[in-house]
């Protein structure tokens, strides 16, 4: 299996709540990604068409992502809503990269 050459880099977030209830961002770290911006439409009911997923990241294996965690990149805030690990089960069963699902996250406040 080729190995994955994460090009980009984001800032992962950690996120905590104020005395209101709101999430608030707090420190960042940078990390090494991969970012491909897609739209998933899913065409539910009478053809009624919503986006599920704005984008996918790809993380180094080692990536301490959780779902919920929220990234920054190129000024977007994302929140990742599903996280899949990719294994070469044939030759070592190791995990290779982490693939993300993104949507779009704003912060009101």
């Amino acid at each position: 299996m080729k190995k994955l050459r994460l090009k980009d880099s984001c800032t992962q977030y950690t996120t905590n709540r104020n005395r209101y209830g709101d999430l608030v961002l707090t420190a960042g770290k940078t990390i090494a990604c991969l970012y491909r911006d897609i739209s998933q439409l899913n065409r539910g009911v009478n053809y009624r068409e919503e986006m599920n997923i704005r984008g996918l990241f790809w993380f180094a294996p080692d990536a301490t992502i959780a779902q919920g965690d929220v990234v920054k990149h190129d000024g977007l805030l994302y929140r990742i809503e599903d996280i899949t690990t990719a294994k070469d089960l044939l030759r070592r069963n190791e995990v290779q990269f982490l693939k993300c699902a993104v949507s779009l996250y704003r912060a009101i406040s």
